[in-house]
């Protein structure tokens, strides 16, 4: 909210206003992010809804995937749910001690100076979860293809390149209803959608396809 910035702020806000006003054409990857713009820099005129795409020539659903195993794709930062994954992960656990996780994306560091990773590693427990660090686009293909689900417990999202990666390569998509994500998946049909910062919402999704791999 412009009350809320400071000098240097409400002079990038005002130059990326007066840039999208004369623009000959705006596009949004997402409707929620063209209105998402809107709403911030107080736009009257038309935003086109450009989706990101995906090469499903280099994203298959081929190769033999494990019913148990579960990625995460992602920066390790609040914002892309960890806390909540954190958090639901031992709720699964627990009524199915059989599930692996592994995480993949760049660390960062928690306002206690201690690594994000090393915190999901204590919380979930070493023996459930693995940290993969950054991945190169040819290792993330290989858990891909073979992780059964891709967990996207984002608070916020336009639309993630991750979501659509993983959809082509057949693996099943549980994602907050955040930003793009609730217009990429319609419920039950192209995955499941669960509240954001909902633990319990969460491992319930998890284990309903952990439960029923015909799902």
């Amino acid at each position: 909210p412009w009350p809320t910035l400071n000098f240097k702020e409400k002079i990038s806000w005002r130059m990326q206003r007066d840039t999208l006003i004369t623009a000959d054409g705006v596009a949004a990857v997402a409707a929620d992010t063209g209105g998402f713009a809107k709403q911030v820099w107080r736009l009257n005129r038309d935003i086109k809804t450009i989706y990101n795409a995906v090469d499903s020539q280099s994203f298959s659903p081929e190769g033999e995937k494990d019913p148990c195993q579960i990625l995460f794709s992602g920066r390790l930062i609040p914002r892309k749910g960890i806390d909540v994954l954190s958090e639901a992960m031992p709720l699964v656990i627990k009524e199915f001690p059989g599930v692996k996780l592994a995480v993949a994306g760049a660390d960062a560091m928690s306002p206690d100076g201690i690594k994000n990773s090393q915190i999901l590693l204590e919380r979930i427990g070493k023996n459930h979860v693995e940290y993969l660090g950054e991945l190169t686009p040819d290792r993330l293909k290989l858990w891909l293809k073979k992780s059964a689900i891709l967990v996207m417990p984002s608070l916020d999202e336009a639309f993630p390149m991750s979501a659509l990666e993983a959809m082509a390569s057949g693996c099943a998509l549980i994602a907050s209803t955040v930003g793009g994500l609730k217009e990429l998946i319609d419920h039950e049909k192209d995955g499941l959608l669960v509240r954001p910062a909902d633990a319990p919402a969460l491992a319930e999704a998890i284990l309903r396809l952990l439960k029923d791999r015909t799902l």
